[in-house]
């Protein structure tokens, strides 16, 4: 739960709850089981959480997914999503 923790406070320490990129042009996208998905929204894990809820589109359809992002997942998966969530708040922001 460590790197869920880490996005956790990274996204409080800006007082973000969520990242939304539904106006993007150009939308970050995760990979899971072979299937590219385009971020829609990042809503920030609680202290304690044990996954991170991605509102997502995948490539094959127009309709969006829930994904539960828990520590089944690949650490560079984490990683991925880390700078995503860094980046975004950095263009927020500054």
């Amino acid at each position: 739960m460590k790197h869920i923790d880490d996005i956790a406070q990274i996204m409080s320490e800006a007082g973000v709850e969520c990242i939304d990129f539904l106006y993007h042009k150009v939308r970050p996208v995760i990979q899971k089981d072979g299937i590219k998905y385009e971020v829609l929204i990042i809503t920030a894990p609680d202290k304690g959480d044990t996954s991170i809820h991605i509102c997502a589109k995948p490539s094959y359809a127009w309709a969006t997914n829930d994904l539960q992002v828990d520590e089944s997942w690949r650490k560079t998966s984490f990683n991925h999503i880390k700078n995503i969530v860094k980046s975004e708040i950095k263009r927020i922001y500054e």
